[in-house]
């Protein structure tokens, strides 16, 4: 059991915070998972830590977590873990201590309640049912509404972003997301029906959805990790190389499109799923990333479009996708045989802010070598039109006062994704933090990350050109000096490829890669 878990009181008692110890016991309890939202009045802190062990009223329970613990009471399950209560809230250390210990919170619950569709404590879990039929004309009689209209979103779509999310506000969040990953048994209680999960598959009210696969099923990157065939390819970094590096870029994907009451704690909400790939020989975890690979986890840029506002550096090294407050996107991972690079790491390091491996970083430092031109930046007022918002990859943001950004090579102009949006306006410049401002002409590095190379073994079976039916793709990073910091900071990431971009523009390398020297950068 967690360190502290609420006991729900036996003979009509009330229910109380109780300490298990350092170490707990084995007893069966369940875990909640829900939304704070604004009305959260009753947590434990250093003031009513001694409170809260004695009993706690039932008119103080606000109506979320007062039916979780009517539900364990139902199912004769003694205990209930609650972050809000089990935690100290305003104690800095017991607060890292016991959010490290996420994985083993949610991996050991008998099961995981979600209040999928409330969206503050106040709400409750189980909610008026909304109108899930509809009448038929030629009977009197009403037909249910298929999973496509209610709850498919949870297990069907691809993204699963937080946007795909309003009937589920729970799925939005953040921390909510490693939860959902690390329980063993899952009860969604959603507006419309609730929904079982566990490891044998996915059962609605509705249908059968089988064990984590069928029509459409897998895309979505939480069924695929449910799923878990991409751990049959084995361990080490080049087993890990493609099934289990594309299945970790396609949940930081989807992850970082979850919201959060404060972004800084981006690193700390995946901390437990890290935790989980910490054993499948990927080397040193690093704010984020893995030594396995490193430059298919570098090769991230801002998610465009999803949120025209100021982004900002949220703490963390420059190079991590966990430094920015903003969706992010990854290249394609491929396959080893497809991958060319003469990137290197030479060395890291890693201050920690806790004692957890996968937790905040105070400092961390990349030195690394590979290919290298020099450019200049140049700022251009945005050319794409709000209409044109979709899934782009490195397009720019369509906000009327926002910036494009090049780099100017050998005479030409290379568009790049800056990783914290510039803009035109003074007021808007004002809120940025001064060393993410990028200006016309500031001289930068760009560093090669690898090449994908032509010749997909499927493809070249039926006589197709990889060139041809494939994205060659050619990833640099940009660097900028910081004589603050005596070393490199990412600014962004130029998409060199073969494929024609929002603009109907190629961006290919020409000579510039024959041109490129060898050189090593310290990044922070």
């Amino acid at each position: 059991m967690p360190r502290r878990v609420v006991f729900l009181g036996s003979d009509g008692g009330i229910p109380r915070l109780i300490d298990t110890g350092e170490q707990g016991t084995r007893q069966p309890y369940l875990a909640l998972s829900y939304c704070w939202g604004l009305a959260q009045t009753l947590t434990t802190t250093k003031a009513t830590h001694t409170s809260r062990t004695a009993g706690i009223p039932w008119a103080d329970i606000p109506k979320t977590l007062f039916e979780a613990i009517e539900f364990a009471t139902y199912l004769e399950v003694p205990y209930i873990w609650i972050d809000a209560l089990c935690i100290v809230q305003d104690d800095a250390a017991d607060w890292a201590s016991e959010a490290a210990k996420m994985k083993d919170v949610y991996e050991n619950a008998l099961l995981t309640l979600s209040a999928t569709s409330a969206p503050d404590v106040s709400s409750g879990i189980f909610l008026p049912r909304t109108k899930l039929t509809y009448p038929l004309r030629a009977a009197n009689v009403s037909a249910r509404r298929p999973c496509t209209t209610t709850h498919e979103k949870l297990f069907l779509y691809a993204n699963d972003h937080a946007d795909h999310m309003e009937s589920y506000p729970a799925m939005s969040r953040g921390w909510i997301f490693q939860e959902r990953l690390l329980s063993r048994r899952m009860l969604y209680c959603a507006h419309d029906e609730l929904i079982w999960e566990c490891r044998a598959g996915i059962v609605c009210e509705c249908a059968y959805k089988g064990q984590h696969s069928g029509p459409g099923l897998g895309v979505n990157a939480v069924v695929k990790y449910k799923r878990q065939d991409w751990l049959s390819a084995g361990q080490g970094p080049q087993q890990a190389g493609f099934p289990v590096m594309a299945m970790w870029v396609d949940l930081l994907a989807t992850y970082t499109h979850r919201e959060f009451t404060r972004y800084s704690d981006r690193l700390v909400a995946i901390s437990g799923i890290a935790k989980k790939f910490a054993s499948l020989g990927l080397g040193r975890y690093l704010a984020g990333v893995w030594e396995a690979f490193l430059p298919a986890q570098l090769a991230w840029a801002r998610f465009p479009g999803e949120r025209a506002r100021a982004s900002r550096r949220i703490g963390g090294p420059t190079w991590s996708w966990g430094s920015v407050d903003q969706p992010v996107c990854f290249q394609q991972v491929v396959p080893w045989e497809r991958i060319k690079t003469s990137f290197k790491l030479v060395d890291s390091s890693v201050v920690l802010k806790t004692n957890d491996p996968t937790g905040p970083v105070e400092t961390a430092k990349l030195t690394i070598s590979g290919p290298r031109v020099r450019g200049t930046l140049k700022m251009r007022p945005n050319q794409l039109r709000e209409d044109e918002i979709f899934y782009m990859t490195y397009a720019g943001l369509g906000h009327t006062d926002a910036l494009e950004v090049f780099v100017m090579i050998e005479g030409k102009e290379y568009l790049m994704t800056a990783d914290v949006s510039q803009w035109r306006s003074a007021a808007m410049r004002s809120q940025m933090q001064p060393e993410e401002v990028l200006e016309d002409g500031n001289e930068v590095n760009c560093v090669e990350l690898y090449q994908t190379v032509d010749g997909d073994p499927d493809n070249l079976k039926n006589g197709v050109r990889g060139d041809v039916s494939l994205t060659v793709r050619f990833p640099w990073l940009v660097l900028r000096w910081s004589k603050k910091d005596n070393a490199y900071r990412r600014v962004g990431l130029i998409d060199w490829s073969n494929r024609v971009d929002y603009r109907s523009v190629k961006q290919p390398l020409g000579s510039i890669i024959a041109r490129a020297e060898r050189r090593r950068f310290d990044i922070v």
